[in-house]
């Protein structure tokens, strides 16, 4: 999907997949490993049996986006990151782990002979594709940030305050903040703003938007 090789029945078949508790969805989305292989270990994930990947998931994620599935990113995405909260909060040490259990909010675990070892804590290069990355781009939904173009892309869902302050792309510095259909932004360059489709031509300084 992520090549745009499936059809558009073929993509719904393998979304179906990505929402699928017993494949790779549920509480716990992406494993490395479908939950129906036969060598998914369930328990600690044991590297590539099953534990959970950053970089794995971030490209799943852009796979959906690409074929218009925001919904299910967004609730994967929400979900892997609920995930990553709770295990730094829970867990000790407190980390950002190389790799998650596919079943709990903990880190995932080597298997070696009888013994089992942690994955590698303070993993801030992939791992930190959660925190940043899919934070910003599938909670929040600015989906699409292009420096070259000066262009922001923010797919809106709900109607309470939201947004993001001090978002840097380029040479640009921006704040976009939402609060029902008032949209407030500050900028010290202009660029573009889509919200829902919907373009709002940014200036440099302080300005409101009334979303159409």
């Amino acid at each position: 999907m992520l090549a745009e090789v499936p059809g558009r029945k073929q993509a719904a078949r393998l979304v179906e997949y990505a929402q699928d508790e017993d494949e790779f969805g549920g509480q716990y989305p992406w494993p490395s490993v479908s939950r129906s292989d036969a060598d998914y270990n369930g328990t600690v994930g044991d590297y590539w049996r099953g534990g959970v990947w950053l970089p794995l998931a971030y490209m799943s994620t852009k796979a959906l986006e690409t074929y218009g599935y925001h919904d299910v990113a967004h609730e994967n995405a929400r979900r892997l990151l609920a995930q990553m909260s709770e295990t730094y909060k829970t867990f000790e040490p407190h980390s950002i782990w190389e790799c998650y259990s596919p079943s709990a909010a903990r880190p995932g675990q080597r298997v070696d002979g009888e013994n089992l070892t942690l994955v590698a804590q303070d993993f801030c290069g992939w791992s930190a594709l959660g925190p940043i990355s899919l934070f910003i781009e599938n909670v929040l939904g600015f989906y699409n940030i292009d420096a070259t173009a000066r262009l922001v892309e923010w797919r809106k869902t709900g109607w309470g305050e939201q947004g993001i302050r001090n978002l840097r792309f380029g040479d640009v510095h921006t704040d976009i903040v939402a609060d029902g259909d008032t949209v407030r932004v500050v900028s010290d360059k202009e660029y573009v703003l889509k919200v829902n489709g919907k373009k709002y031509k940014v200036k440099a300084g302080t300005q409101a938007f009334t979303l159409k």
